[in-house]
């Protein structure tokens, strides 16, 4: 039971992540020299900034290897986000359930379906949670 919440902590930590909630500015300043020095051989500057950004914060966030194919899906899945547009802002309020579902019925087994998508819900509640908190 101990590593179950452990896992879901896990998680948790990698949905904020990608929320933008534990960006570093520190480490992206760092970076600058990087990019530059890529440039130099045609890379594109925003493009390699955001992947060296991800590599070091992935480091960072230590994830156990049996979240490493969530968090990939849960990344891949950003494009299924349901909004709701206010006046000020628009607010992400939750995934596409029948387009997740959908990719997961088409590429595993219904047990294994099943774990990933209880794992991509506590990484949307916590995605969520660090969008509301960013909003507000």
């Amino acid at each position: 039971m101990g590593s179950h919440r452990s896992t879901n902590k896990k998680l948790e930590e990698a949905g904020r992540f990608i929320a933008g909630a534990a960006a570093n500015k520190e480490l992206l300043e760092s970076l600058d020299k990087e990019v530059e020095e890529a440039a130099i051989f045609g890379v594109d500057k925003e493009e390699f900034k955001a992947q060296q950004f991800e590599r070091e914060t992935l480091m960072d966030l230590n994830l156990f290897e049996e979240n490493i194919d969530v968090f990939s899906l849960f990344k891949d899945l950003q494009t299924q986000w349901r909004y709701l547009s206010g006046v000020t802002k628009v607010i992400p309020t939750g995934l596409d359930y029948a387009s997740v579902l959908a990719y997961l019925d088409r590429f595993y087994k219904k047990d294994e379906a099943d774990l990933i998508f209880r794992d991509i819900t506590i990484m949307e509640a916590a995605y969520l949670g660090a969008k509301n908190d960013s909003q507000n």
